[in-house]
């Protein structure tokens, strides 16, 4: 009869496996937390977490998939928020840019 440490460490490989154990390693953890954040709409912490995987681990695929989707998106997210600073008449409109 199998240990109860013993039965812990087989399914903790078992699910390894399954996984590609990424999602038990800081990088991993990074570009889960990054998904969230975009499919959540928070572009920049999306951003930042992904570049922060890809830091621990440049060619980890899952990252960079990611950042090349997200990065654009927070960069086109942020000329709007520009471009509708410039056509609008409110006296402190650039406080919204720059914050």
């Amino acid at each position: 009869m199998m240990s109860c440490l013993t039965k812990g460490a087989c399914w903790v490989g078992l699910l390894c496996l399954m996984s590609g154990c990424a999602s038990l390693t800081e990088y991993g953890k990074l570009q889960q937390r990054a998904q969230m954040n975009y499919s959540r709409g928070n572009l920049d912490a999306a951003v930042s977490d992904a570049a922060q995987s890809l830091r621990l681990n440049p060619t980890y695929e899952r990252s960079i998939l990611l950042i090349r989707t997200v990065f654009p998106n927070a960069v086109a997210n942020h000329v709007d928020n520009i471009d509708a600073a410039k056509r609008s008449s409110d006296r402190f409109k650039w406080d919204k840019v720059v914050s």
